[in-house]
């Protein structure tokens, strides 16, 4: 198995924090993932009472990188 697919296996997977006092979901995606999926995980969390935050992450390598 590639570097690449095992990163990118790893951000598209849907990582949650949580504590006691403060329930947050860290949602990682690749650019891969819709937005509209995007937008009913953050709907369907906040309406659940937790803090939403997104970090979308390029699965591509930079220009300078590429062959």
């Amino acid at each position: 198995m590639s570097w690449r697919r095992l990163f990118g296996g790893l951000l598209l997977a849907v990582l949650a924090c949580a504590s006691a006092q403060a329930k947050e979901l860290l949602w990682v995606t690749g650019d891969v993932t819709p937005a509209a999926r995007t937008a009913l995980v953050e709907r369907l969390a906040v309406a659940d009472g937790w803090t939403f935050r997104h970090s979308d992450h390029r699965l591509g390598l930079p220009a300078s990188e590429r062959p």
